[in-house]
């Protein structure tokens, strides 16, 4: 009787092991709160800190006098001016800092520029001019000549439309088209036209057969009269499948707002010879763009590397969200890391690579560049974390897959965010372009480089890092306004300034800080994968088997604890042959399909990575069921193609078909089932024990002899 209850405790035990140790990992991959030591590093965190580094980084692009009128724009006066600055405050908190030129086109505007309307078209009468403040040159425009232009101001008609969704199916009217000369002339156009990419192609073709001498977008319909212009990332010389157009047609390209193309509307309707003047005094050329490092190294394993990032050039405005504000955030965690590893508070262990990139609006060029100049790192790299428009509303990161080293980077995050009280929202990767793409998807980041450039940047075959994130927020863009937020966001537009913050709601410190908080608190916790709850329930199983043993064994106090091990081995073998017949098997094994049954219930996980099927980037989605054990994967495809830097909608353009696959992960199958099967014999057991015992103290004690040696 007395070894029948041990044996029962034992099973006790295992049981114990296994259901506390799922628990155990259960809660930490829930919700666990904050360390002491992560509480400290976090209170360090500030908003208001991070604030002020916006507001210098913007002072620098709207400094007129220092910059020129570029902003910051990479490889620009603005730009380099603000690599300087970003680099005094690396050295200031006392990292290992360094700047890595690498040479690019430039773009710098020297002068302010001009648009202005001439009524009667004489340029020597100028009590008829009337000045259009709103007006922008098209990031990467191409410049006027010497002295600007004065042509004849012409505009091609638009369609009538009474909402967005109409634009979709809109056509222009052809014939109003063809009557129009727009050679060498100042052309107005309505920027709704790039919603449609068959439109979108008729003005392209327009434009070739008759180059105008500059070309001004406006916003036209009513419903985008609230929406000011907004810049592409390399407006002035588009990335499109049609090429860089405007450059090769040597067409300047700017924007004004919607009241002033009203303005210009009511002009041409009421006169007859109306002439613009226009200055886009740019410079283009190649020049050195600086991307700034500062380093933090690692106190257990320096060799190994987590990026932290953000680029800091910007398109033709003060550039507070994008990326002001992610750059603040990587200057404020770069003096949280360094003040904590310098007073021992916190010492990382791996190395902390703090970079801000040029070139982003350009297609990723600065982190492009550092991956080629650092491509004998990259398999040392743990996990990138790219800041870029942090500070709005709610939150967001891309989507990431667990990686080969069992890094689960986006439900670290996701967790940080949970014990930080931060709403984490989800974004595919086709939504998240920005720096870190390069360092997850080299190939694709080549591709893009190419559409952008037309040149091969040479990093298809650098090792990638799978665990690369986006850390952003929304609202974004203005778009959003029609989305399921029902906020515009005004990213690449005039009011991505600081005064937006009151005015607005945009890039609020509050906010700032806990985008800021969550980032950190996923650096300390990077060091530390995803551990498989599989693996650790048998760990732990073996451990407390191990420990009941070695007491067992004690107990007895033998010098030959073998043989005890050979007597429970025979003596377990007997409780098998004793306790079981073809019922409990049966049990057993119906309690395995159970088993398994909750596991592909309670546990499933999204992981996504990037297929090229037929010469497009095309993401692929794999959906794991049955975690921790993954047995089985279901692997489906979706993709968009950009053109000239917004997404098209699709019309006139086909994307490869990727029919969705299951596989059975044979090896996590039989492993997953393996395991199920020791769980359910050993619940059945236990249960076969207790019957056992319960008829035992209800029997007489001639059958609790009997029962007796039963049990023994």
């Amino acid at each position: 009787m007395r070894k029948s209850l041990l044996s029962l405790v034992l099973c006790f035990l295992l049981l114990a092991a296994i259901v506390s140790s799922h628990v155990l990992n259960w809660a930490a991959a829930e919700n666990l709160n904050l360390t002491p030591i992560e509480t400290q590093v976090m209170n360090s965190i500030n908003g208001t800190n991070a604030y002020q580094y916006d507001l210098e980084l913007e002072n620098i692009g709207l400094n007129h006098s220092l910059s020129g009128y570029s902003f910051r724009s990479s490889g620009s006066v603005g730009a380099n001016e603000t690599a300087t600055w970003i680099q005094n405050q690396f050295e200031s908190f006392g990292l290992e800092t360094r700047v890595e030129p690498f040479d690019f086109t430039t773009w710098n505007v020297m002068t302010k520029p001009v648009f202005k309307v001439d009524i009667d078209g004489n340029p020597d009468t100028t009590d008829d001019q009337v000045v259009a403040n709103s007006f922008q040159p098209e990031h990467y425009s191409w410049p006027t000549p010497e002295g600007g232009i004065f042509a004849e101001l012409v505009s091609l008609p638009m369609p009538e439309v009474q909402s967005r969704a109409g634009i979709w199916g809109a056509r222009y009217n052809s014939t109003a088209w063809n009557a129009l000369n727009t050679t060498g002339k100042v052309l107005l156009v309505g920027r709704e036209f790039r919603m449609n990419s068959v439109n979108y192609q008729l003005l392209v073709n327009k434009l070739q057969e008759q180059p105008p001498a500059a070309i001004i977008y406006t916003y036209w319909y009513t419903w985008m009269s609230d929406a000011p212009p907004g810049f592409s990332s390399t407006g002035g010389r588009p990335a499109s499948q049609w090429g860089a157009y405007l450059w090769r047609l040597q067409i300047p390209a700017g924007w004004i707002d919607y009241e002033d193309g009203q303005m210009l509307r009511n002009a041409l309707a009421n006169n007859t010879h109306i002439a613009a003047q226009i200055t886009i005094d740019a410079s283009i050329g190649t020049s050195p763009h600086y991307n700034v490092v500062g380093k933090i190294l690692g106190s257990t394993n320096p060799e190994k590397m987590i990026i932290i990032s953000a680029h800091y050039d910007s398109v033709v405005n003060a550039a507070f969200c994008d990326n002001g504000a992610g750059t603040a955030g990587v200057l404020e965690l770069a003096r949280v890391f360094s003040d904590a590893n310098r007073t021992g508070q916190y010492k990382p262990a791996y190395t902390l690579v703090f970079v801000a990139f040029a070139g982003e609006e350009l297609g990723l060029v600065g982190s492009v560049n550092y991956l080629k100049q650092h491509d004998t790192e990259m398999k040392n790299v743990v996990a990138v974390m790219n800041l870029d428009c942090i500070g709005n509303r709610i939150f967001q990161i891309t989507e990431t897959a667990t990686d080969d080293n069992g890094l689960n980077l986006q439900g670290i995050v996701t967790r940080a965010g949970q014990d930080l009280n931060v709403y984490v929202n989800y974004t595919s990767v086709e939504n998240g372009g920005s720096d870190q793409e390069t360092f997850r998807a080299p190939t694709i980041a080549n591709g893009d480089y190419a559409f952008f450039w037309g040149a091969d940047a040479g990093i298809s075959n650098i090792t990638r890092v799978k665990s690369s994130i986006l850390i952003s927020s929304i609202p974004l863009f203005y778009n959003d306004k029609w989305s399921d937020l029902g906020t515009p966001g005004w990213i690449h537009t005039p009011y991505d300034n600081s005064t937006s913050t009151s005015t607005l709601g945009w890039v609020e410190v509050a906010n700032l800080q806990a985008h800021i908080r969550v980032t950190g608190l996923s650096i300390m916790r990077v060091p530390s994968p995803d551990t498989n709850p599989f693996l650790t329930e048998i760990y732990v199983s073996l451990a407390v088997a191990g420990i009941a043993a070695a007491i067992w064994i004690y107990v007895k106090r033998t010098s030959a604890p073998a043989r005890y091990v050979r007597v429970f081995m025979k003596k377990l073998s007997h409780e098998i042959l004793v306790n079981f017949g073809t019922k409990e098997l049966v049990f057993v094994i119906f309690l395995t399909g159970v088993y398994m049954f909750l596991s592909f219930a309670f546990f499933m996980r999204v992981g996504r990575d990037e297929a090229v099927i037929g010469g497009f980037p095309t993401i692929v989605t794999y959906l794991y069921f049955g975690k921790p054990f993954e047995m089985i994967a279901i692997m489906t495809a979706s993709g968009t193609m950009v053109v000239g830097g917004e997404q098209d909608s699709g019309q006139g353009m086909s994307l490869p078909e990727y029919p969705a696959t299951t596989s059975i992960l044979l090896p996590s199958m039989i492993l997953n089932a393996a395991v199920f099967a020791l769980l359910a014999f050993i619940t059945i057991y236990v249960i076969v024990k207790l019957r056992y015992l319960y008829e035992y103290s209800k029997s007489s004690d001639v059958q609790r002899e009997l029962q007796r040696q039963d049990l023994e």
